[in-house]
């Protein structure tokens, strides 16, 4: 169910383009869970209005710029994310366990969005997608998830038949071949950014947002992660402060700079809350890492599946960004920070809350 945000498909706007140039991360074994896990795209999304009434196409999830998204693509997508979810528990009435629950939410009505429009706009460029060409898809996402019987496994947790499976391999197929049709292979994540979306489930249904992934102004990304403790965190944790999100591992040479330059950020600047992500390392690994440097400071925190990293739009360490207090983007650093003066003057847009972009 991976439609909006996968390495191959990234947004728009700023320094994210630059990533084009990137070559994708390979599919990991991990990323079957394409079929099975969630993907958190679009961060919290709050409005002063309610959403009108809902038109009379039948029990609706969203509207976009007019197209009608089944409650049932909705309840479909929710209940395979919530069978596989397979990050950090917490007590479903901690705010920790709420924000997974509403993650979770979120990441349903994006995936029946991004499954609606991808019918509608093969629909309206006559392109369909071939039994031939599904199965080939079938066959991908079984070698990924190591053979037949892993596959099987991995569908029996999800709560997913067969046909469920073609169905997401169908989509696929039609995403990849609209895609060529229009020659953009982020048309998905570009039609989903410019387009106007009412909200009738999920965090959006206290009013309208077209906010895409990953784009100063809008959103951060939300996400759950552990502590060295082994404690589920989040970045709702977070809000009323500034953050600076560096994503980094042990082994990664270009971290090594950042780490230094992060705690002595830390250290100067008290208020601000100073999270250095470790992308899918042990705990141990990073305790020990942390403490052969003597690095201080800042907060460690673990991305155990690597879903904080995809949502990112993460495809190689480090990489860094500046959130304000209410949870927006305000500017971003790919590769490693250059100086102090220069992680200062970015932590300062989130401080201000104001984007890099602006005077």
């Amino acid at each position: 169910m991976v439609y909006i945000s996968t390495d191959d498909l990234l947004n728009q706007g700023g320094r994210v383009e630059k990533r084009r140039e990137l070559r994708p991360s390979p599919w990991r074994p991990a990323i079957l869970l394409v079929v099975l896990v969630i993907l958190v795209v679009f961060g919290s999304r709050h409005g002063a209005s309610s959403p009108p009434p809902a038109p009379s196409h039948g029990p609706l999830a969203a509207l976009v710029n007019g197209i009608p998204v089944p409650l049932s693509a909705y309840q479909w997508q929710l209940t395979v994310a919530t069978r596989a979810y397979a990050g950090p528990y917490a007590p479903p009435n901690s705010p920790t366990g709420k924000t997974i629950a509403r993650l979770l939410r979120d990441n349903a009505v994006q995936e029946a969005i991004a499954e609606t429009l991808i019918d509608y706009e093969a629909g309206h460029h006559h392109v369909t997608a071939s039994v031939a060409e599904v199965s080939r898809e079938v066959a991908r996402l079984t070698s990924s998830a190591g053979g037949t019987t892993a596959l099987r496994r991995q569908l029996v947790i999800a709560g997913m038949t067969t046909a469920d499976l073609r169905r997401v391999a169908r989509h696929t197929v039609l995403r990849d071949r609209v895609a060529t049709v229009l020659g953009d292979p982020a048309w998905l994540d570009h039609m989903v950014g410019r387009a106007q979306i009412t909200y009738y489930v999920g965090d959006g249904a206290v009013g309208p947002d077209a906010a895409p992934a990953i784009l100063l102004g809008h959103p951060a990304p939300p996400f759950v992660a552990v502590d060295l403790a082994g404690r589920a965190v989040s970045l709702a944790d977070l809000r009323g402060k500034a953050v600076v999100l560096d994503f980094w591992t042990t082994g990664c040479v270009d971290c090594q700079g950042d780490l230094p330059l992060l705690a002595a950020l830390a250290k100067v600047h008290p208020r601000l809350a100073v999270v250095a992500l470790d992308v899918q390392e042990d705990p141990g690994t990073v305790r020990r890492y942390i403490a052969a440097h003597r690095l201080k400071g800042f907060t460690a925190w673990l991305d155990v599946t690597g879903q904080a990293a995809t949502n990112y739009t993460i495809t190689s360490q480090p990489d860094s960004f500046f959130i304000d207090d209410r949870g927006t983007l305000r500017a971003y650093n790919f590769g490693p920070l250059a100086d102090m003066p220069s992680l200062e003057n970015l932590a300062t847009y989130a401080e201000r809350g104001v984007n890099d972009t602006q005077p």
